[in-house]
């Protein structure tokens, strides 16, 4: 998604094209879960609930500010990076503690 903004997109249009696509890739798994059986009636309501936040969010990106947009969106791929280092040093750290009980 920051590829798109940082190509020159809107920033509403480049999160809109992600979140279509997301929207698509959510329902066609929703649905195979649904028909393998393996979804549970009591999460109705927190799933009811995320639709509805999801939806409202949808209505107000285009109301918030685009210079907030441009400059939040090429942030989020480094915070990704940021927590698959944590991940990856934290996996070898358990790696190097288990191989040390042994």
């Amino acid at each position: 998604m920051p590829a798109l903004v940082l190509a020159g997109l809107d920033p509403v249009a480049a999160v809109a094209t992600n979140k279509l696509a997301g929207v698509f890739g959510t329902g066609s798994a929703t649905l195979a879960f649904a028909r393998a059986g393996k979804i549970e009636a009591n999460m109705a309501p927190a799933a009811l609930a995320a639709g509805i936040g999801a939806a409202l969010g949808a209505l107000a990106l285009p109301y918030a500010p685009r210079a907030l947009l441009s400059l939040a969106l090429p942030v989020r791929p480094h915070c990704r990076r940021t927590v698959f280092r944590a991940l990856l040093q934290a996996s070898a750290k358990a790696s190097a503690a288990s191989a040390c009980r042994r």
